[in-house]
């Protein structure tokens, strides 16, 4: 007897699905804001270079691919970016609580509304207080009730890109390989984009068995990917 797609749920349902996790000795990329790619080492000694700083790989290890981590002290740190989002969800204003304005035609561009200095920034930035300096940046604003619902947002999206890096390691596949190599050394690949390397290989017609010669001046990116 066959089976119906009703019976097939039953059984869909209780199949566990394993989830890949980064294995020790794994090379990995680690995205930043979804344009700034970073080739990692997944070692419990290799670091990697994030801005101006190296940041330790060891938390990378056995950890899920696709999970988010906030850079602190050199360190990644389990986190959970729809929750860090979530957190300044207080912060913005509305319209008719005159917490927000209707237009911008208060702001002006100098900089002098902010009554945090730079000493207390960077103090906080130090210590790991992150969210809670982005929070700080704009109640200490004496433009925040200047700006619409739509500029306090920006403001808080800025502000937490700038001072609170939130990053995902995912599986460098083919195509994020050469997206990343795209977007910091295009030189190295012959500026290949991603659908561009995907029209090479559908044109190229490989197939398994096949002996095919492969000329490669991209530092082994179609080699890799045929």
């Amino acid at each position: 007897a066959r089976l119906s797609w009703n019976d097939m749920e039953g059984v869909v349902s209780h199949v566990e699905v394993a989830v890949p996790r980064v294995l020790e000795g794994e090379w990995v990329l680690i995205v930043d804001n979804e344009t700034k790619f970073s080739f990692a080492f997944a070692t419990p000694t290799a670091t990697v270079k994030m801005g101006k700083k190296p940041i330790k790989c060891d938390a990378l290890i056995g950890a899920p691919y696709g999970s988010y981590f906030e850079v602190i002290n050199g360190k990644l740190i389990p986190a959970d970016p729809k929750a860090h989002k979530e957190a300044f969800d207080d912060l913005v204003g509305n319209e008719t609580t005159g917490t927000a304005a209707v237009d911008n035609r208060e702001l002006t561009d100098f900089n002098n509304t902010q009554a945090m200095t730079q000493d207390e920034v960077k103090e906080m930035k130090e210590t790991g207080q992150k969210s809670e300096l982005v929070r700080k940046l704009a109640e200490n604003s004496a433009s925040w009730t200047k700006r619409t619902e739509y500029s306090q947002e920006k403001y808080i999206r800025k502000k937490a890109q700038k001072h609170q890096v939130i990053v995902q390691v995912v599986r460098p596949t083919a195509a994020l390989i050469t997206k990343a190599y795209f977007a910091k050394k295009a030189f190295r690949t012959q500026h290949i984009r991603p659908d561009t390397i995907g029209h090479i290989m559908s044109l190229s017609n490989l197939q398994s068995g096949l002996k095919t010669l492969v000329i490669d001046d991209c530092i082994g990116l179609i080699l890799g990917t045929a």
